[in-house]
């Protein structure tokens, strides 16, 4: 088992973004001191759930800044994301991190995101599949430099190749699903599942659909390794010291993550009490 450290650290409101930006890197910097081989970036807007928003620009940094890190992303959220202009951003950064990039998508579902980018949320999953067609033939055309695509989200004609090539062939992929059919349909793909904080037994669930996508897909022991690598489960850890309350050391970091995880998720800007306080004890309880 490998450990990986995932930022998605909240801002309380714009006069502390720039310091919580310099300790997202400084995070890094201590991650990769510490020993941990892989860091993964989320992408949230608008909320104050997340503090960089776009994991592609923090990604260059770190690329430069942490060169032994392989880079994650859990996820860039897909129906704000054109799919040639990402699947050439995520070629530079692979030859930025000399091929130590998983490239994470996921179809999101945050209200306000989706309204502030005039995306109907209804969509996401009909946008996703359309995007990952037109990323695939982007991967796929280097040798025949140049292809065309022609759906309902996206129409374009490529007469050339993608720039720069990838390093990675194929690329590493990620994706975060729950539904039955699509957990099947990545682990068909031969591509890793990222998994969310839920009990075991939900887990368990999610990853026999996995498997079994990977089972009627004949995938061969090589392939379903290379996917098993980076599958990942989220977990938030707090080491405390000996004797310390935990709860109370944490207790305003609690209170802004409750409330800013209810607004990205659901869109309720103000918690009634009841509702904040079983949020908040739901999250304690793990």
């Amino acid at each position: 088992m490998d450990f990986s450290y995932y930022l998605n650290p909240q801002t309380p409101g714009p006069e502390t973004d720039g310091t919580l930006l310099d300790e997202v890197l400084g995070q890094v910097d201590l991650a990769e001191k510490y020993g941990f081989t892989q860091v993964w970036l989320t992408e949230h807007h608008f909320t104050g759930y997340n503090v960089y928003s776009d994991p592609l620009i923090l990604a260059a940094a770190i690329s430069q800044r942490n060169p032994s890190m392989t880079i994650g992303f859990a996820v860039n959220v897909v129906p704000f994301l054109h799919p040639v202009r990402f699947a050439t951003q995520i070629n530079l950064l692979d030859q930025l991190t000399k091929g130590k990039l998983v490239a994470g998508i996921g179809p999101g579902n945050g209200p306000i995101e989706f309204t502030g980018f005039g995306v109907d949320v209804q969509k996401r999953h009909e946008v996703m599949t359309e995007f990952v067609n037109v990323l695939e033939q982007a991967w796929n055309s280097e040798q025949t430099g140049g292809f065309e695509y022609s759906g309902e989200y996206f129409q374009g004609k490529v007469a050339g190749r993608i720039i720069p090539s990838s390093v990675q062939k194929p690329m590493r992929v990620a994706v975060a699903s729950a539904t039955p059919e699509r957990l099947e349909w990545i682990g068909s793909k031969g591509w890793s599942l990222l998994l969310g904080p839920q009990h075991p037994e939900i887990l368990a669930a999610r990853m026999s659909h996995y498997f079994e996508g990977m089972d009627k897909a004949g995938l061969t022991p090589e392939q379903r390794a290379r996917a098993w690598a980076n599958t990942s489960v989220l977990r938030q850890v707090y080491v405390a010291e000996d004797g310390e309350d935990w709860r109370e050391t944490l207790s305003d970091v609690i209170d802004t993550y409750v409330r800013k995880s209810a607004l990205a998720n659901t869109g309720i800007d103000d918690l009634p009490k009841d509702a904040f306080e079983t949020r908040k004890q739901g999250y304690l309880d793990g």
